[in-house]
């Protein structure tokens, strides 16, 4: 009979001198090595952590029983991936120069021996704002590593370009074969690794300061080493993702249902929710440190804000719908005042409404009834607008969290684990409320305002029993969604149409609440007041406000904007809407070799032949952010397949809500062309469907199958991750202020192993 085989803890656990000599050598190295006593330049502290992860490594051993010898294992594996990532690819440019080989001998340039245009080479500063180069005549020497002392007060990065004639090309230059990108605060970005053929004979350097830029280059080395550099944060990233997957895709944990689970998926649902809202606030955080002097008693004692948080308080204070603002006389003596090219160069408010010579607002009044308006009567103030997006959008993350749990035991409780962690992240990831925290205007407010509003509707809609056939209808619970999803309405009137989609889920539980008792007349009164009343009164209240402003019920006023279009005269394109669908849906991410590696450069437009405005700059298309949305499909197989009694009613509620509305709130955005942010209103729906049709089929399927997907499910998610980080991060870095540009850069820098 074989044996099985040991591993080395369990050997060295088994044989304690062997253990004891092994690690009695390891400390030696190790604190030799921390006190800079061994010749390893330039890997310094290579033996420290190999100490540090050996210790952790046996600590976990030792912890390991039969109970959590899964969760012990996957540390094990994910400790033993990251370290060795770390120190095998991530530390691949000090190897270049390992042992001394080809002859790299370091020297230091001296700038009295350069050609140099634009440059003192007493001082080692730029002489204007033109182009600065330092050329170096026949060194003939092999270079491997460039090191430039360079200071950019004024940049984030600057990019030195190399140009050489080695023995290749040894006639002329060859332009710009080398790039060092120096990130300001980052001491390891000034070396550049160079891959020249054999010797070096000329070499120059050439950088470009900005405007009014004065930039200090005070030394340039040749061959250099380039000495490890350990990063705790890489680590833990690899670390994270490593035992994610793990625990997702291969764990046994991952492959019970949900109901098994039920206290750690909530601990883990939650746990998610609580970091989303911390992220959130880091964001949020992102835009203030742009003002050097932001403090929270600042933001919280504003005395102006915008047209919603100030403009709107003061009209309503007033006693007046319009705002206080007055039109110009030169914008009322234009012909055409919503023509933008004839309002160059005439005092106007932007994006607001002009009627009948009073300016107005067409953003919803639900963030000003129920935030703004109230703080300032209480404390005169104007609330904050980073703080309230900000607030709006973690009630909104809450709530998600709450909708998705509550959806998924109520339908899917033997569903596995690990598919249903997956889909909450990524429903919170492709929300599209990332783009609004960071730098949150007007718009941002009406879009996280709703989104805070149409979470806990439909939520406590689900809640309130009208799907299923085991829970009891709870009005309060039926008036506490009408009136959120009321809110929404007046927050943002594109989501109305969610308030229609609700009607049919209302049909149902009217049916099933009065099969609960024998006076059919009395339930019925009492089920439409709790469930309409909330809609009749909050849209009585948006009819009044639009016909007090512009004469009708139906009238929004958004044609009478001083934007970018002239609405009254704007006509519809199908090949606009086209656009729409395609970077919201389809646009393809685009791999570059710079960080964060995914990200589509440019929105497409398929030469539109006319005017499509686009905000946001980048567009990778859901279907790409959420593999799962390509489960719609098999949506006819899933169908197939269902055996509950009610599946025709569940389908087509599905239909309304998962791609009817979403469909219409894209269709009805094309006059506003694109932007990231406008997923907020349809993204989340769109996945929950898909998911809806996914779980389905998963659990028709076989056992081996259902493994595999598991694993492509915890694949999609970091995907997902990847491509909704890079996305966000190629929006805001170039609007961060210096310092923390150069951070992020600094960051990026850990990731880009090649530069």
């Amino acid at each position: 009979m074989l044996k099985q085989s040991k591993t080395f803890w369990e050997v060295c656990k088994q044989n304690k001198a062997v253990m004891i000599a092994l690690w009695a050598i390891l400390v030696l190295l190790g604190l030799a090595d921390a006190l800079k006593w061994l010749p390893i330049q330039p890997f310094q502290g290579i033996f420290v952590l190999l100490l540090c992860v050996c210790s952790v490594l046996l600590l976990l051993s030792r912890l390991r029983n039969q109970e959590n010898q899964e969760l012990i294992d996957n540390l094990r594996k994910a400790v033993l991936f990251a370290v060795l990532v770390e120190i095998i690819f991530c530390q691949w440019h000090s190897f270049h120069l390992f042992g001394g080989g080809g002859g790299y001998s370091p020297k230091t340039l001296d700038f009295t021996q350069a050609e140099t245009v634009n440059f003192d080479p007493n001082t080692g500063k730029n002489l204007s704002s033109e182009e600065v180069s330092l050329t170096f005549r026949d060194l003939n020497i092999p270079i491997g590593t460039v090191c430039f002392k360079l200071n950019a007060p004024d940049s984030s990065i600057k990019d030195v370009q190399i140009d050489v004639t080695d023995d290749t090309n040894s006639a002329a230059f060859r332009s710009n074969v080398a790039v060092v990108r120096i990130i300001s605060g980052n001491e390891r970005s000034q070396h550049g690794v160079c891959n020249f053929s054999g010797k070096v004979h000329d070499i120059r350097f050439r950088y470009y300061p900005s405007e009014n830029e004065t930039i200090t280059l005070s030394a340039i080395k040749l061959n250099e080493p380039i000495n490890v550099h350990f990063s705790l944060l890489r680590m833990f990233f690899l670390f994270a993702v490593y035992f994610c997957l793990m625990m997702l895709t291969r764990s046994a944990w991952a492959g019970k249902t949900i109901t098994e689970n039920q206290r750690s998926v909530k601990i883990c649902a939650y746990s998610i929710t609580v970091v989303l809202m911390l992220t959130a606030l880091f964001m949020a955080n992102l835009g203030r440190y742009a003002d050097e002097e932001h403090s929270l008693k600042k933001d919280f004692q504003s005395t102006s804000g915008n047209q919603i948080t100030q403009e709107i308080v003061d009209a309503f204070e007033a006693g007046h719908t319009y705002l206080a603002a007055e039109p110009s006389e030169e914008l009322l003596a234009l012909e055409n005042p919503y023509d933008r090219s004839q309002r160059e160069g005439v005092n106007c408010p932007w994006d607001h409404l002009l009627y009948n010579g009073k300016i107005y607002s067409y953003y919803g009044i639900a963030p000003v009834l129920v935030l703004f308006l109230p703080y300032h009567m209480i404390t005169g103030y104007y609330f904050p607008t980073v703080w309230a997006v900000f607030l709006f959008g973690c009630i909104g993350i809450f709530f998600m969290t709450k909708l998705y749990l509550y959806f998924m035991y109520q339908f899917f409780p033997k569903m596995h684990t690990s598919p249903v962690i997956c889909g909450l992240v990524i429903m919170q990831l492709i929300s599209g409320i990332w783009f609004c925290f960071f730098n949150p205007l007007f718009y941002e407010i009406s879009q996280m305002s709703g989104f805070a509003c149409i979470m806990p509707g439909a939520y406590f809609l689900l809640k309130a029993g009208v799907l299923g056939t085991e829970k009891k209808i709870s009005l309060w619970r039926l008036s506490v969604s009408a009136i959120c999803m009321s809110l929404g309405v007046l927050s943002r009137p594109t989501l109305a149409v969610y308030c229609v989609a609700a009607m049919p889920f209302l049909w149902l539980g009217l049916k099933k609440y009065l099969a609960s008792g024998e006076n059919k007349k009395i339930f019925t009164i009492r089920f439409l007041c709790a469930s309409l009343l909330p809609y009749v009164f909050l849209g009585s209240l948006q009819m009044w406000y639009n016909a007090v402003r512009f004469g009708s019920p139906f009238d929004f006023g958004i044609e009478y904007s001083l934007t970018i279009n002239d609405f009254t005269q704007a006509q519809y394109h199908s090949h606009f809407v086209l656009i729409t669908l395609y970077n919201y849906l389809l646009a393809i991410p685009d791999f570059k070799t710079e960080f964060p590696f995914f990200d589509c450069s440019a929105v497409e437009t398929f030469f539109p032949q006319g005017y499509y405005f686009v905000a946001t700059y980048t567009a990778i298309g859901l279907f790409w952010k959420s593999l799962p949305l390509f489960s719609y499909t098999k949506g006819v197989n899933a169908y197939r397949v269902t055996e509950n009694q009610n599946k025709r009613w569940y389908t087509i509620l599905l239909v309304i809500v998962c791609l009817i509305c979403p469909f219409a709130v894209m269709f009805s955005i094309w006059e506003s062309g694109y932007g990231a942010r406008y997923c907020v209103d349809f993204a989340w729906q769109m996945l929950i469907g898909a998911l809806v049709i996914a779980f389905i089929l998963f659990q028709k399927s076989e056992i081996s199958l259902q493994k595999r997907l598991t694993r492509l499910t915890g694949y999609s998610t970091i995907f997902c991750f990847i491509l909704v980080f890079g996305q966000t991060y190629s929006w805001i870095i170039n609007s961060l202020a210096l310092p923390l540009q150069s951070k992020a850069y600094s960051l990026a820098r850990l990731f880009e192993l090649w530069r």
